[in-house]
């Protein structure tokens, strides 16, 4: 079960803490402030406890989904150069078909769906994995492993 939570963590492993204000960032100034809601979103995502059971599991995504959530709006305050402001919308858009496969985790955990979990896990590393491209191409480090 301890397994579960990790890769249902992979999957959600996106971002926490931002600001941009009015203006638009360049490049670097974007990912190292994207990057830096990662890294807290991290932080705050590792002190859940490994589950032991689905009920556990269950519990777990219900303590991480307001984490995302909140690195999600943190993110969207972000002003990415404007070229790079279509990548940027994909992988905010990306985060939230992530956000989507992480509740359906928790809503098959709470059925005690193992195979139900075991799909959404899968589908929540595809699109961690193209969630991470996007990442990879606006510059960023912590947001794209």
């Amino acid at each position: 079960m301890g397994r579960l939570l990790v890769v249902a963590l992979a999957v959600a492993l996106v971002a926490g803490c931002g600001g941009g204000g009015g203006k638009r960032l360049s490049r670097t100034e974007f990912a190292a402030k994207a990057d830096a809601i990662c890294r807290k979103y991290n932080r705050l995502s590792q002190s859940i406890s490994n589950p032991t059971s689905l009920s556990e599991l269950a519990a777990a995504v219900d303590k991480l989904t307001p984490l995302l959530d909140r690195s999600v709006k943190d993110l969207r305050t972000l002003r990415p150069p404007k070229d790079e402001q279509a990548t940027a919308d994909r992988w905010i858009d990306q985060l939230g078909a992530i956000r989507n496969d992480l509740a359906k985790v928790g809503d098959r955990a709470k059925k005690k769906d193992t195979k139900g979990i075991q799909a959404a896990l899968r589908a929540g590393g595809a699109d961690q994995q193209r969630g991470n491209q996007l990442a990879g191409r606006l510059g960023m480090t912590d947001c794209s492993e």
